[in-house]
């Protein structure tokens, strides 16, 4: 659905980035525009992307390096950078200010995870009331939630008994980023979205631990869930 959105400079909150920068980032389907604000002396190392990208220096000094070149861009000045070629950049002694445009997307910029905070729960609960999702013991500081801007895109949590949770949308970076930070090697879940979660690694198991089997019996088929199992991913500890 084309939709026009309307962006207000207090929807646009600075978040951290590398160590002295902070930006914000805004997305259409295709194409999305980023704003960073970098203290002096800041260094982005050598680094490559899919998405092609155009910088605009508005104040400051920004120093590009790249196939053996070194350039100086100062206010007003712009740079094209196709995509997958290698470069680096830094500021000077001051400040500096830039907008980047990008194709296609860059997701990690355009969401950025958080823990969820007790005022996401209106939100939360909504929504997993709507899409007939697990209600049990529900407790926001289980959750994470993927953000753009003010907005809540995503969210997911971990649970004692060694769940992880999953809503669509951006539900690959939820995941990954549940399972990197699961405290145990040994990660299960119970989903109907099988084939979704075996993109990750997940197996399925006939027989799990006792809480999620009786999980699938309490609470997946009561919400018209039949098709939901019990499903293991074991992380890679090298």
């Amino acid at each position: 659905m084309n939709v026009i959105k309307v962006y207000p400079k207090q929807k646009l909150p600075l978040r951290p980035d590398i160590p002295g920068a902070m930006m914000w980032a805004v997305g259409l389907e295709k194409a999305m525009l980023t704003y960073f604000e970098m203290e002096p002396n800041t260094v982005f190392p050598v680094h490559s992307h899919v998405a092609e990208q155009i910088t605009l220096v508005i104040e400051g000094e920004l120093t590009f390096t790249y196939e053996g070149k070194t350039v100086v861009l100062k206010s007003g000045d712009v740079i094209a950078i196709p995509s997958k070629v290698p470069h680096s950049a830094f500021t000077g002694k001051s400040k500096c200010c830039a907008l980047d445009a990008w194709s296609p997307v860059r997701k990690e910029f355009l969401y950025h995870m958080r823990p969820a905070l007790s005022d996401d729960m209106p939100f939360i609960k909504e929504c997993i009331e709507r899409f007939r999702l697990d209600d049990e013991n529900l407790d926001y500081r289980q959750f994470v939630v993927a953000v753009e801007g003010n907005e809540i895109a995503g969210f997911g949590r971990i649970r004692p008994h060694k769940e992880v949770y999953r809503n669509q949308g951006i539900g690959k970076m939820i995941v990954k980023y549940l399972i990197d930070k699961f405290p145990t090697n040994q990660v299960y879940i119970t989903t109907d979205l099988i084939d979704y979660f075996e993109r990750f690694g997940f197996k399925r198991i006939e027989a799990g631990p006792k809480e999620l089997v009786e999980k699938l019996q309490r609470v997946c088929k009561s919400k018209c869930r039949e098709g939901a199992v019990v499903m293991s991913y074991k992380k890679d500890t090298k």
